[in-house]
């Protein structure tokens, strides 16, 4: 059962001024845990992009693509509405990682509000050329793409959560995945519901599943797409 929640207020991105210089805007993906407020979730200046990102060990994001990859290379997603993961695995494609190999450190979602002690896990799945949505397999990209396991300490947060990696999870260069995650009650996450579609997928792919309390499934197939993407995003090393 998926439920949409209202329509959010824009947010406004702040952007410091230091010596002259801006600074970039949502700092996060280096950060482990939970953090941010509501103008986390805006979307600022990317934090690194372009051909020799993640170069030196440089932590960079990876994020849902959106609307004709409007978030592409690397910009924190935005969101204008709110969606549940009731007993659901849906996915988000990305864009396009880096131009050299990268290995996955941290995925990360803004979680709304929901039911206290709700439990949310996410992995990172391919997206295979030709991808049929109900009839292609979506296999993981490796066992140590599984994150740990998120707990709801309440029922509101507002805040980006970002769950670490339990393993080695390593990205081709230049190429699309899909962020996976599965929730056992009803959390919501923010999801822009502007139209979006990949090489003819819709960007969220999606079937009920019971809670993964071991390792998330592995491959599984959508029964279900939509219009529409989650704010989430990779980071990277």
């Amino acid at each position: 059962m998926r439920a949409r929640g209202r329509k959010l207020a824009p947010l406004v991105a702040l952007i410091a001024a230091l010596t002259g210089v801006a600074r970039a805007g949502p700092q996060g993906p280096h950060i482990a845990g939970v953090k941010g407020g509501p103008h986390a979730a805006t979307a600022g200046p990317a934090i690194a992009s372009g051909p020799a990102a993640g170069a030196g060990g440089v932590v960079v994001i990876v994020p849902s693509a959106g609307a004709a990859d409007v978030n592409c290379p690397a910009t924190i997603p935005t969101e204008n509405n709110q969606v549940t993961l009731v007993s659901t695995i849906s996915t988000a494609i990305t864009c396009p990682t880096p131009a050299r190999a990268t290995n996955v450190v941290s995925i990360s979602f803004w979680a709304q509000t929901g039911t206290s002690g709700s439990h949310q896990k996410c992995s990172v799945y391919t997206f295979p050329p030709g991808y049929v949505s109900g009839t292609t397999a979506i296999p993981k990209v490796a066992p140590g793409c599984d994150t740990v396991e998120w707990t709801a300490p309440g029922p509101t947060m507002n805040a980006w959560v970002t769950l670490a990696t339990t393993g080695a999870c390593p990205l081709a260069a230049s190429t699309r995945y899909q962020i996976g995650c599965n929730q056992d009650n009803g959390y919501f996450m923010y999801f822009n519901g502007t139209s979006c579609s990949v090489s003819g997928a819709q960007c969220d792919q999606y079937r009920t599943a019971t809670y993964a309390t071991a390792a998330l499934p592995d491959p599984w197939t959508a029964t279900n797409q939509s219009t529409g993407a989650y704010s989430w995003y990779l980071s990277v090393q």
